[in-house]
């Protein structure tokens, strides 16, 4: 019973170590394929994840007047000259959507966000030809997005 449970411990770890090895190989292999276009794009989306990090803004408003030139930087910009101001910050970016079929031949849409036109929809076929067969764009649109909004007091 003692070497059978030595035995299995010995194997599992093996195995554990063998899965760890492939992972720096992966790891290695990945760095050397992407190392050259990598450099050109700003770490805006995340190919490891496929994920993409909107860039966020914020103007402040004051709260009852009308802003004729679209808001003000900070909050004591505008509290020097209103009183009362509100921040709100928000997330703009592309919603592209694309279209392909998957093995059973029904219609499947898929959907990314990037920070332009192209690298959404980019994305959004990209995905797709992972996923599915006979893959186009479909639509893209901007979208904002308000992430948070606080009184300046």
């Amino acid at each position: 019973m003692k070497k059978t449970i030595i035995v299995l411990f010995l194997s599992l770890f093996a195995l554990n170590a063998q899965a760890g090895f492939w992972d720096v190989i992966g790891a290695i292999a990945d760095a050397a394929t992407s190392s050259g276009s990598s450099s050109s794009r700003p770490d805006r989306y995340d190919d490891r994840h496929d994920r993409y990090r909107p860039r966020v803004s914020c103007t402040v408003r004051d709260r009852g007047h009308e802003e004729h030139y679209g808001g003000h930087r900070s909050c004591g910009e505008c509290e020097r000259k209103h009183g009362h101001c509100v921040e709100t910050c928000s997330a703009d970016y592309y919603s592209c959507k694309a279209e392909g079929r998957d093995y059973r031949g029904y219609t499947m849409t898929i959907e990314a966000k990037g920070e332009t036109r192209y690298e959404a929809e980019n994305v959004a076929m990209r995905r797709c030809d992972r996923q599915l067969s006979d893959c186009r764009p479909v639509s893209c649109s901007p979208e904002s997005e308000t992430v948070s909004r606080r009184s300046c007091r």
